[in-house]
């Protein structure tokens, strides 16, 4: 196939002037500001970022020396980062994040939990939420969602309509929100603290909503 002249000098004028992600003009974010907490929300203390590596093709260019503290200037946003942080305290549980900035002003939560031994499941669910009505007064349908506040866990579950409860196998300790809900509506929501595994919850549906109860290893947050 021939082209003419005038089309390839239209072709290289295009390519020249394109954007080009590696090379071409960069956008700069304002502020990047990390904000480090356990399970609980509470911030580790002492901490800076030791890696800010852009994860973009082959890029990897690291901006850790652009914070002062957990805040920083001038980071190139619409991009992912592999985030390193490293505290004072003996024995932080180091790891990666990775984390997008997406904006000008970029304020990024993330979270870590030191807590030794295993999360196997064992012989009973790490948190149960059980129904205190009795079973006639129970909805044909209900079912439990519970959200992390400070951590990245979304499950839900079915009640079950002999015993009343609902268990979750796979958590870690921590503040979460429990909701009850039907078909028709969120009936309440309460906030918690799982403070070891196998904690357990009690709800007790109301015209207005529900009360909660701790029976175990759990505490309610009014």
């Amino acid at each position: 196939m021939k082209i003419s002249s005038a089309l390839l000098l239209t072709l290289i004028s295009w390519l020249w002037s394109a954007p080009n992600l590696a090379t071409g003009p960069q956008k700069m974010a304002e502020t990047v500001t990390i904000h480090f907490v356990n399970h609980f929300g509470v911030p580790w203390q002492d901490c800076h970022v030791e890696e800010f590596a852009s994860t973009i093709g082959d890029d990897g260019s690291d901006y850790a020396s652009r914070f002062h503290g957990l805040t920083a200037r001038n980071i190139p946003f619409n991009r992912s980062y592999r985030l390193v942080l490293e505290c004072t305290k003996v024995g932080y549980p180091s790891f990666p994040f990775y984390v997008d900035v997406l904006r000008d002003r970029t304020f990024i939560v993330v979270s870590s939990w030191l807590h030794r031994g295993d999360y196997q499941t064992g012989l009973g669910p790490r948190l149960t939420v059980s129904l205190a009505r009795p079973q006639s007064e129970r909805a044909a349908q209900a079912w439990v969602k519970v959200v992390g506040v400070y951590i990245d866990y979304l499950h839900s579950e079915g009640v079950d309509q002999q015993s009343g409860e609902a268990g979750f196998d796979w958590i870690v300790p921590g503040t979460y929100m429990v909701l009850l809900l039907t078909p028709e509506k969120l009936v309440c929501a309460k906030q918690i603290d799982l403070l070891e595994p196998h904690g357990r919850l009690e709800l007790d549906p109301t015209p207005n909503g529900c009360t909660a109860k701790a029976l175990a290893l759990v505490k309610v947050i009014e």
